[in-house]
């Protein structure tokens, strides 16, 4: 279970301060929405540059202690850094530094493995997968391990960086703070970029980089997430503001005075650009080789960062200047002090030892080492054109600088960052042209990898953006459809002994019960049904109406399966009672029934689908778990209390959980049921497993989807412990319901284009086509929301966009002038539809 820190007082004062500020009813000031982000961001920048100063102080002191008192080693720094510690006054010995780097590793994967593994890496990663799947949710205790562990990691000798640290950390904290104030998905992703671009924009000095970073770097293609800059700016300036006031404003290096004059220069560029690509192509396969290598290592994974350190000091031994940050080598070679040849021993040499330090598990980030290996490969190339032309190439140094922008632009796929970053972090602005020129040739070459391995390509791929950007396909399939009409029923006035001879004849898991005119006025749960029977909690002669759930969800039979999907969730149940326009129950639908309907409409509307990256052909169904489950998830442990769990309920809004005992062995699956039940008990039980279920169902990482949909229809269960073919006591991930419907709409958005969804769709409605329609201030509906709104039964509402964003429409979209509203309808409808939302506009 996670770290909860939302009952602190301070934490309560908070949250009800930005409450009050941002939506109270009776606050003098009411900000919205704007100014919660705003006040949230600048909290968030001020956590962020006190992070940045902590995490400065802390791996200054694990150079300090570890790399400087042991080896008696001291790494040269930026002209820009201020150093806290003096010279250790300890004699350089040198065969110490493979055993003090090994040092380092051991100490964070102890530290790292038993308390936090998502604080393994570099850091980055953790924060784009967050963004865009896991609802931008980092647990609180990975960005206090994360910033330990990366100072042992490069304190004592470790090749990495300090941009993945201070972006988890501070991205972190973004997503606590979100999640203090309960703020949506959407809020909580576009904070914890906020931190992200704060943090890097501070420990650089290069505030407006930061905040471009934090939207650019979440996609491979040339995109950015534009709702975060503006938080993510605000957040960077306080965030650069209190790091600068102690550590001052002098860019992080001093460069001489460099300009672009000759056109000519751009031929040794272009070379430049090819050599950027290349060895990032080799940086990118050399770090992600070696962390595949030591994760099928059969090594415990608490000592594999011992042996990346190893290697990596190893190297150091032979070639120092490879070792931890490396940012004194830049220095050195701006002063002309470096040879061309000891420039590229070093690129080769840090590509390899960033490998073996944070491929093998260790902690920090990527960002630094690949200034330092583009830095150098610009300098010994900029040296040999000199050699060869020193009139075309008359200031070698420039090279240095370009090399810097063009390496890392290529290998993270972040050319806007990266230009505004070298030339914040230099002082040097005179290099625009040749580094744009070289960014571009480097970011073509390399347009297929990327050292940030979670991005998405684009929006269009992102699951955060998936609602947005996708019509669902729920939207079109009415409930009638899919509903089960023949549903046996309970009578309100029938008494319990009879209503459990019914349970016991025609066995479901949920009954509505109805009055004497056939409408529904509540459901009973056969499963507490029974046990209160068991238990003798109910006399026999009490009637079902006694027994039942009164607060059920509820759509007519004209509503979409959409529609019912929000009301499932809305109540936390697993069946919708669908009615007539008499109001008289017309059937049902279950959860199961949803998913069946969605899995049919994604069959029907993707005859083949190709994989986006591999391209080849591939079917909903081929899909297996493997690839959808939630592998980041909770679990209860066997002692937990009921009060803890319900607690655990509310802070995670899951419906279950898989419970496991101390040795981390599966021991059951536990639900918001169970516990309610468990409540209800004349004995109340103590611990999780007392009531838990003991016999989960499981399904393994390589079964499909089609099978595992199978499971969930064949045992009414809303969620599916993945287990470990080689020790099934052994739980690697959870398949919800949810995930599959995510992972088909995914490939309904990435492998199908808009003309291929739309001639798709028409064939299911004969004779009707796509029609939009912009809102008029005085159109009836303007102001209502959808439920209110009485659509033509030929027709269904497809989508509806307000200014640039586009919804997917449910019971309370509120309609507002100048939306533009599409809609699937036949032709008798259209008349209608022009007087309920204003003039026909173009046809589909």
């Amino acid at each position: 279970m996670s770290c909860d820190l939302s009952g602190f007082p301070l934490t309560m004062l908070l949250a009800n301060c930005l409450e009050y500020f941002s939506k109270g009813v009776d606050s003098p000031v009411r900000l919205g929405i704007v100014g919660r982000r705003f006040l949230c961001s600048l909290l968030v920048g001020a956590v962020a540059g006190l992070g940045a100063i902590v995490f400065y102080y802390l791996l200054q002191t694990g150079l300090y202690f570890l790399l400087g008192k042991l080896a008696g080693f001291t790494s040269l720094d930026a002209a820009g850094e201020r150093a806290i510690f003096g010279d250790p006054g300890v004699p350089y010995r040198r065969w110490l530094i493979p055993f003090v780097v090994t040092l380092g590793g051991l100490l964070s994967g102890l530290l790292v493995f038993t308390l936090a593994p998502e604080a393994e890496g570099h850091g980055t990663d953790t924060v784009i997968d967050a963004f865009h799947r896991k609802h931008g949710r980092i647990r609180g205790r990975v960005s206090v391990i994360k910033i330990i562990a990366s100072a042992l990691t490069m304190g004592s000798g470790g090749s990495g960086g300090r941009e993945g640290p201070i972006a988890l950390i501070a991205a972190g904290f973004g997503s606590f703070l979100g999640e203090l104030l309960k703020l949506p998905d959407k809020e909580r992703r576009i904070l914890m970029c906020a931190g992200m671009g704060a943090g890097i924009g501070a420990i650089f000095r290069a505030p407006l980089a930061g905040a471009l970073f934090a939207g650019e770097v979440l996609y491979r293609n040339e995109e950015l997430e534009h709702e975060a800059l503006i938080p993510a700016t605000v957040a960077s300036i306080v965030a650069y503001s209190i790091f600068g006031s102690l550590f001052g404003w002098d860019p992080l290096f001093r460069t001489p005075p460099l300009t672009f004059s000759r056109p000519a220069e751009l031929l040794p560029y272009t070379a430049l650009g090819v050599v950027c690509a290349v060895f990032g192509y080799a940086y990118i396969h050399c770090f992600y080789g070696t962390r595949n290598l030591f994760r099928r290592s059969p090594i415990p994974v608490h000592l594999k960062p011992a042996l990346g350190g190893l290697v990596a000091g190893i190297i150091g031994l032979l070639l120092p200047q490879s070792l931890a940050l490396g940012y004194g080598e830049i220095q050195n070679a701006f002063s002309g002090n470096t040879s061309a040849g000891l420039l590229l021993l070093i690129a080769v040499a840090k590509i390899v030892t960033t490998s073996f330090s944070i491929g093998s598990g260790g902690s920090g980030g990527v960002f630094g080492p690949a200034m330092v290996i583009g830095g150098c490969l610009g300098g010994a190339v900029g040296e040999w054109c000199h050699a060869l032309w020193p009139t075309v190439v008359p200031e070698p140094a420039a090279f240095i600088i370009v090399g810097m922008v063009g390496f890392f632009a290529g290998a993270a796929s972040t050319p806007i960052s990266t230009l505004i970053m070298v030339s914040e972090m230099t002082g040097n602005y005179n290099l625009l042209v040749p580094s744009m020129f070289v960014c571009a040739i480097a970011f073509i070459l390399l347009r297929r990898y990327s050292i940030y391995e979670k991005q998405v390509l684009s929006r269009l791929q992102s699951p955060a953006h998936l609602g947005e950007l996708a019509v669902d396909v729920l939207q079109l399939i009415p409930v009638s459809s899919w509903m089960t009409k023949e549903v046996a029923t309970i009578c309100r006035d029938l008494p319990l002994s009879q209503a459990a001879e019914i349970v016991r004849r025609e066995p479901h898991s949920c009954y509505p019960v109805v009055d004497g005119q056939e409408r529904p006025v509540g459901l009973l749960s056969a499963k507490a049904l029974l046990a209160l029977l068991h238990e003798g909690a109910f006399p026999h002669d009490r009637t079902a109406g006694e027994a039942m759930r009164p607060d059920f969800p509820v759509v007519a039979r004209n509503q979409t399966m959409l529609e019912a999907l929000h009301q499932v969730d809305r109540q936390r149940g697993n069946v919708v009672v669908v009615v007539g326009a008499d109001g008289k129950l017309a059937g049902i639908v279950t959860r199961n029934d949803l998913l069946r309907g969605y899995h049919d409409s994604v069959e029907r509307l993707l005859p083949a689908v190709r994989r986006t990256e591999a391209g080849s052909a591939q079917l909903p169904g081929d899909l297996v778990v493997g690839e959808v489950m939630t592998v980041d998830f909770d679990r209860v442990a066997t002692h937990t209390t009921l009060a803890e769990l319900e607690q655990f309920f509310e802070r995670t809004h899951h419906h279950g959980s898989p419970v496991v005992d101390k040795r981390g062995r599966l021991a059951g699956v536990v639900t918001i049921g169970d516990l309610e039940r468990a409540k209800k008990q004349s004995r109340p039980a103590t611990t999780v497993a007392e009531f838990a279920t003991r016999k989960p169902v499981c399904c393994y990482p390589h079964q499909t989807l089609s099978e595992a949909m199978q499971l969930f229809a064949d045992h009414d269960v809303g969620r599916l412990v993945v287990v470990d073919p080689a020790r099934p006591d052994r739980p690697v991930g959870v398949l919800t319901r949810a995930d599959v419907v995510h992972a088909y709409a995914w490939l309904v958005v990435s492998a199908t284009g808009e003309e291929a969804r739309t001639a798709a769709l028409r064939l299911d409605v004969p004779g009707a086509r796509f029609v939009s329609f912009t809102l008029r201030p005085d159109a009836p509906v303007a102001g209502l929301p959808l439920r209110k709104v009485e659509l033509p039964e030929e027709c269904l509402l497809v989508s509806v966009q307000h200014d640039t964003q586009l919804l997917i429409p449910h019971g309370d979209t509120q309609l507002k002038a100048g939306d533009r509203v599409t809609v699937l309808a036949k032709e008798q409808a259209l008349p209608r539809l022009d007087r309920l939302f204003g003039v026909t506009g173009a046809a589909g």
